[in-house]
């Protein structure tokens, strides 16, 4: 069982080949787990990774937030993940 947030949504993502470049995506989330706006790539990244990155992302959510995260959102509300090798 995951003992912090970040923890749980790491589980979410899935190993690509992202080779040399590394991505960071910010996520928003309302405390039931949904997307309160669109995921955001941090820095300058374009391109078909970009999309895919914002699309996993997108495609994870609605996250399945255990009730005892409830107390810690303002914690969690924005979450910063990184993609890489």
């Amino acid at each position: 069982m995951a003992s912090t947030f970040e923890d749980l949504i790491a589980g979410f993502a899935e190993r690509q080949p992202w080779g040399d470049l590394a991505m960071s995506c910010e996520i928003f989330l309302e405390r039931d787990g949904t997307l309160s706006k669109p995921p955001q790539i941090v820095g300058p990244q374009s391109g078909s990774k970009r999309e895919h990155t914002l699309r996993a992302a997108r495609r994870c959510a609605p996250f399945h937030i255990p009730s005892r995260f409830d107390a810690s959102h303002e914690q969690w509300k924005k979450v910063q993940i990184q993609f890489c090798d």
